[in-house]
């Protein structure tokens, strides 16, 4: 993240140019509600003050549970997320969990706190020596239909071989577990 890389600007003449590349987070910094309004999503405010876009088909009861989600949270060491989608058969889900870091990892402890309306369950992972860019997937089971979330815990975090330590940024998401 942040790091130079050098890319083929000009496939078509046949002549390389080198070309330097850097990234960094972006943040919401504020809204356009008559954007928002022409592409079917609103704004509202959340019971916390801060203020997000949502579908305008959410209903008040969607957003109070949690239908919004952050689900990849930048931070200077790299990036953590969490993916969480119902896969149906009988109130499945599935969730893809990890990190893209700035080195190989010599190891790392990972929680994901998975809420639906029967309660609260905790996955957890640990091993050594991964690559910068790792991810791992936790298969769910509800007791019936309805709304959860998948939250990686702030306490997840990675030990890079360079030593850094570093935390995640608790991204989470949410799916509507069903059956088919």
């Amino acid at each position: 993240m942040g790091s130079p890389s050098v890319a083929n600007a000009s496939e078509k003449t046949g002549t390389k140019k080198l070309v330097s590349e850097a990234s960094a987070p972006m943040k919401v910094f504020g809204f356009d509600a008559a954007v928002a309004e022409q592409n079917g999503y609103k704004i509202v405010t959340l019971p916390n003050g801060q203020k997000t876009s949502v579908p305008k088909s959410a209903t008040v009861q969607q957003i109070a549970d949690g239908v919004m989600s952050n689900p990849v949270v930048d931070g200077d060491c790299g990036q953590s997320h969490v993916h969480f989608w119902a896969t149906g058969g009988d109130y499945y889900g599935e969730i893809e969990t990890g990190y893209d870091v700035t080195h190989s990892v010599a190891h790392f402890g990972w929680t994901v706190d998975v809420t639906d309306r029967f309660g609260v369950g905790s996955l957890k992972n640990s091993e050594s020596f991964t690559p910068a860019k790792y991810s791992m997937t936790f298969f769910t089971h509800s007791g019936g239909n309805g709304y959860a979330s998948a939250q990686l815990e702030a306490g997840s975090y990675v030990v890079l071989i360079d030593g850094e330590m570093c935390h995640s940024g608790a991204p989470w998401d949410d799916t509507f577990y069903y059956k088919d």
